[in-house]
């Protein structure tokens, strides 16, 4: 890969070239005589196999068709065709996945795959096929993508049409079901089309001739046909075929032979989707039949342990766990109401028993689930059952308040609360305080309930400090990294609480101040993001979340490469709601000033560190543009480095 191009890149100016567009611009051109200063950069871009141009190409193009604006999405997309012959394939489709709520991008679609649809219908063996689709590879994917998109925007005859040359080609369906990303766009045109004798053929056959993958296929199928039930209830015809298509991934997953747990896992999940309770239980009984005969034949099931939990859990019950998630996955997806009293009550039962059977963890998910269920006292029992020497108690204690709140139990919420407290502060050390009041803060902000949150914060006991210690201290307010996240949460339930600016601006700037001598990296971009400029913006307070730019860029600056873009997009995502139509400041010029000048100043100082540097900026500042700017900003930008 090329890291530096030379001569370097000259900023060429249109009319329609705005400033901020120029700095982009600008920035990139000295970035390409400009040697990273970091050597650990220069060896994250030797192994790029992108170029900085067409990456950012790329995501121009990408960042436009997520915004809905699918005429530029689309001719950006072409600048790219001679790297990604199927860019336009794939602006269609994100485009298509939006079109239910905006019909302008229904008809831009449709009109867009009539233009591609005798190219897309080729063999791969004609000139006209391989014109497009260079090989087999761009065949198979030109044809999910073509599909899909018709599929959703209700074109069937188009959808089946591009299935029926795939079957009719020399390619392998088990070489489609392999691949994750193509499977997932099957699955998403066979939703969409229904039950027909096509999709039903791959239905009927997916366990049989694909084995796990298959199993996985008619999991995403059944997934996708759950949400747009739910999205389109009033419509009959739409229940309707979404009723037969689902009965078919049912029938098939009943009558399969699986293989191993994981397929077992996704086939409950199936089956609670169409509220078939007693064939789950019976599912639920093979899987636990088959991990006690692993366990007593000693198989060993480390591998296995790794990915089902990412923190240690010395306590934990490996098969206990597995059988709990796997309820915790179909309990999520079920029709509750549609259930009979007594299945639940079935449901319920075998839950709480597995639930008090593991660690705090494990009993967290078993008490959310079976408040879903409408097992109340159950979910209490589970909690009570966590031993009091288990430091994940908090877990469960956290889940049950968070799950009582939401099925509208505050008094025995707050009852729960109490005793929260209490097994806290009989622990050695801080941490089982900490988690319990922290974490039931933050669900009573979440709730709206900010009085509740500042009860708790007003209970944390500080600690002692010896007299030298205070004599030290005196005449000098020091945050420590507990007052830190106390006064965070107490700003947040404040702002909610709308109260006077004096004593927000206070805590504001004590943490503002204290926050960079406290933390660093990653953690204080968390913070000054989580816990101070969303809650000042979702608060209507612009002045300090503005104020507050400086020092988010000078934290984001030493961030390098893909992280330092997820990062900024993350920022500017947030920064671009003051510029909606419905804000006040949305025709405001000394705010679009202030945000302009952050980008101008983050991607000058990118500039200094290398060409890739500035392009993951850029790359991350794509929404704030799109704000300030509009699409055609992005345009632009793409245009220019693609005669780079």
């Amino acid at each position: 890969m090329t890291v530096f191009r030379s001569p370097g890149f000259t900023p060429t100016s249109t009319p329609r070239t705005t400033d901020l567009v120029q700095s982009a611009l600008q920035a990139l051109a000295t970035a390409t005589t400009t040697p990273p200063s970091d050597e650990k950069i220069l060896f994250i871009e030797e192994r790029s196999v992108w170029e900085p141009t067409s990456w950012l190409i790329q995501c121009c193009w990408a960042a436009l068709a997520k915004a809905g604006a699918g005429d530029e999405a689309l001719s950006v997309a072409r600048l790219a065709a001679l790297r990604q012959p199927l860019a336009a394939l794939q602006v269609l489709h994100q485009l298509a996945q939006q079109a239910e709520q905006s019909p302008a991008l229904t008809v831009l679609v449709r009109n867009e795959l009539a233009a591609h649809q005798s190219r897309l219908l080729e063999s791969a063996l004609s000139p006209a096929g391989r014109d497009l689709l260079t090989d087999d590879t761009n065949q198979i994917e030109g044809l999910l993508l073509g599909a899909a998109s018709a599929a959703l925007i209700g074109d069937l005859a188009l959808a089946g049409a591009c299935l029926d040359r795939l079957d009719q080609s020399m390619i392998s369906w088990r070489r489609i079901m392999d691949q994750p990303e193509w499977r997932a766009l099957l699955a998403e045109s066979v939703a969409y089309i229904g039950l027909q004798a096509q999709t039903e053929h791959l239905i009927q056959g997916a366990v049989r001739r694909f084995d796990d993958a298959g199993v996985q296929f008619l999991h995403q199928v059944a997934s996708l046909l759950t949400r747009r039930a739910k999205e389109q209830l009033d419509e009959a015809a739409v229940a309707s075929t979404t009723i037969n298509l689902l009965a078919a991934c049912v029938e098939t997953l009943r009558d399969a032979t699986l293989t191993n747990l994981q397929s077992r896992r996704l086939a409950v999940t199936v089956l609670a989707q169409a509220g078939m309770v007693d064939d789950l239980l019976a599912q639920l009984t093979i899987i636990a039949n088959l991990l006690t005969a692993q366990r007593d034949s000693g198989i060993n099931r480390q591998s296995e342990g790794l990915l089902l939990r990412q923190v240690k859990r010395p306590k934990a019950k490996p098969d206990i766990d597995f059988q709990v998630y796997t309820l915790q996955e179909a309990v999520a997806v079920m029709p509750i109401q549609q259930i009979a009293r007594e299945q639940r009550i079935g449901l319920a039962e075998q839950l709480a028993w597995l639930g008090t059977r593991s660690d705090g963890w494990t009993a967290a998910g078993a008490a959310a689930s079976l408040i879903q269920l409408g097992a109340v006292e159950y979910a209490v029992n589970v909690v009570d059952k966590i031993a009091p020497n288990d430091p994940t108690r908090s877990e469960g204690t956290l889940a049950l308040v968070r799950g009582l709140l939401a099925a509208g139990e505050p008094v025995l919420a707050a009852t729960q609360v109490n005793k929260a407290l209490a097994w806290a502060r009989t622990q050695a050390g801080r941490n089982p305080e900490r988690a319990i009041t922290w974490g039931l803060a933050e669900i009573y902000l979440k709730q709206g309930e900010p009085e509740r949150a500042l009860q708790l914060l007003n209970q944390w006991r500080t600690t002692s400090t010896s007299l030298l210690q205070r004599l030290r201290t005196m005449g000098s307010k020091r945050l420590d990294d507990d007052a830190l996240r106390n006064q965070s949460l107490r700003l947040q339930a404040l702002l909610q609480l709308n109260q006077a600016n004096k004593e927000i601006q206070t805590l504001f700037t004590d943490l503002a101040t204290w926050a960079p001598r406290l933390l660093d990296g990653e953690a204080l971009i968390n913070f000054y993001v989580q816990g101070l400029l969303q809650p000042l913006l979702n608060a209507s307070r612009y002045k300090p979340a503005l104020g507050l730019l400086p020092q988010l860029h000078a934290a984001m600056g030493k961030l390098n490469g893909h992280k330092h873009a997820v990062r900024v997009a993350e920022v500017t995502t947030l920064l671009a709601q003051p510029l909606a139509p419905t804000s006040p400041l949305y025709n405001d010029p000394a705010t679009r000033d202030i945000l302009t000048q952050f980008l101008v100043n983050l991607w000058q100082a990118s500039a200094q560190r290398g060409i890739w540097q500035v392009v993951h900026s850029i790359e991350g500042s794509l929404p704030l543009l799109l704000a300030l700017e509009g699409p055609q900003a992005a345009v632009e930008i793409a245009r220019s480095v693609a005669d780079y």
